[in-house]
């Protein structure tokens, strides 16, 4: 065998191992494609939940609050009148 049959047996051993490793590779990828689109539809899914609850909590907390606004005007007003006291001294001991 001479050395340009030798040269060309070692180029195309090589070209197939490179052919083989950029296949796997290849696989690799799409697969953790594949994976990365999945984890990022579940977790738009659970924050599209999330966010729904969310929404029907402060929808049931503005509701108590325009009842009780409408039921006791009185104590509403005094206890954001209390709240609003506590936060601005709590807030000028800050600065």
């Amino acid at each position: 065998m001479s050395m340009t049959d030798r040269t060309t047996e070692l180029t195309n051993g090589a070209r197939k191992a490179t052919d083989a490793i950029k296949a796997t590779i290849d696989d690799v990828v799409a697969q953790g494609g594949e994976k990365a689109r999945h984890a990022f539809s579940k977790s738009k899914d659970r924050l599209n939940h999330a966010l729904d609850v969310a929404g029907d909590g402060a929808d049931k907390a503005q509701a108590f609050v325009t009842r009780q606004m409408h039921e006791r005007p009185v104590t509403t007003a005094a206890t954001a009148l209390g709240a609003g006291v506590i936060l601005g001294l709590l807030l000028s001991r800050r600065g």
